[in-house]
């Protein structure tokens, strides 16, 4: 990827359980195939999901009790207890900081062999404290507009290549999302990409997250905020020309996000 010089971006802030006007903060600025390293406080939502102190999957945060992820990581470990959050630095190795979770929440649609729906939310046992390395990032809305031709960004401790080593250093890369027209013809994904699914990278190849990047997040900048579009799903290698990778949509998961968030947190409260 070439390298890009990233402006003082703005994160949402604190989130309650419903529907507020994102209040945000400014956070500072400065691999994923083809992407450069990531400096601390860039991409302050992302988190390390872990096994046994072993990086599985990545993930977002979305308030301070919850995390946002995809449904296909838990498909073998879907234990809580298991599981670690691990937050506030781009070094995997310099990673102190972790929360349990309470609950993970698969959506109930979810396929294994299409990947439809492939989303998850995770309930943490105690609220993230936000700090300029910890911030949730904003969930979108119809206000949004996020169309064919947008740039976005990618980011993850995902393999630098196809079966390839995974890095220490938390790695990010700008690809481009496509409609979903251009994703499904024939020499390209072939109808594979539901509504439920968003597609971005670079038809060229050379960029896009891999093994290790699952759940992560693809973000994009609008209205001087960073909206989560995507939750990194599934593809056919890693980086091979028109072969873009596939998220999942956020925006048509926005109702059963906040309902689930919503109604999960109620049940949690009143026991």
């Amino acid at each position: 990827m070439k390298q890009e010089t990233r402006q003082k971006p703005r994160a949402c802030r604190s989130m309650q359980e419903q529907r507020p006007k994102p209040k945000c903060a400014l956070i500072p600025s400065s691999r994923i195939v083809g992407g450069t390293e990531a400096v601390n406080g860039a991409w302050p939502w992302q988190v390390s999901l872990q096994i046994s102190k072993q990086h599985m999957c990545g993930g977002s945060i979305i308030s301070q009790n919850w995390i946002l992820s995809a449904a296909h990581c838990f498909q073998k470990y879907s234990n809580p207890v298991i599981w670690r959050v691990y937050y506030g630095d781009v070094r995997l190795s310099q990673m102190t900081h972790y929360k349990d979770i309470q609950r993970i929440i698969i959506h109930e649609n979810f396929h294994s062999e299409t990947n439809d729906n492939d989303i998850a939310l995770l309930k943490l046992k105690t609220p993230l404290s936000f700090t300029s390395r910890v911030l949730p990032v904003c969930l979108p809305n119809a206000s949004v507009n996020i169309s064919a031709g947008s740039q976005a960004w990618i980011t993850g401790w995902g393999a630098l290549y196809s079966t390839g080593p995974s890095p220490n250093i938390l790695n990010q890369a700008q690809v481009t999302i496509y409609d979903r027209e251009a994703c499904n013809a024939p020499h390209v994904l072939s109808g594979s990409v539901t509504q439920t699914m968003i597609c971005a990278g670079k038809l060229d190849g050379g960029v896009d997250t891999c093994q290790g990047d699952s759940g992560g997040p693809l973000v994009m900048k609008a209205e001087n905020l960073w909206w989560l579009v995507g939750d990194t799903s599934w593809g056919y290698g890693c980086a091979q020309k028109n072969k873009p990778g596939v998220y999942g949509n956020v925006i048509y998961f926005n109702d059963w996000i906040f309902k689930q968030m919503k109604v999960k947190y109620q049940h949690i409260r009143n026991i």
